[in-house]
């Protein structure tokens, strides 16, 4: 067990790429069904916020080792979904930190 620091490194950083591929497999098809969800809004004249939604699913992230770390991540993600769902609703780009 005599690796280098480049090599542990790497090791872990190998790891972390796995993971990352997998979440951002994740994230595109959870995009993929925030439009069908926009959509279903759209024709039914649903608003796109819904804080009890929202709740719900920070709810989820209670009593890991990195809560708030977790929620402020699922925030962007919810932040980002909203604005897609935006655009299918209203038609146009709105201006959202984008």
């Amino acid at each position: 067990e005599n690796k280098t620091i480049a090599e542990k490194l790497g090791i872990e950083r190998r790891k972390i790429d796995d993971i990352d591929n997998v979440i951002i497999d994740f994230i595109e098809k959870r995009l993929e069904i925030i439009k069908i969800v926009g959509k279903i809004k759209k024709q039914n004249n649903i608003p796109i916020f819904n804080q009890k939604r929202e709740q719900e699913i920070l709810k989820k992230a209670e009593n890991k080792k990195n809560t708030e770390q977790i929620k402020n991540i699922l925030k962007k993600i919810m932040d980002e979904s909203k604005f897609i769902q935006e655009e299918l609703i209203l038609g146009e780009v709105k201006t959202c930190g984008h």
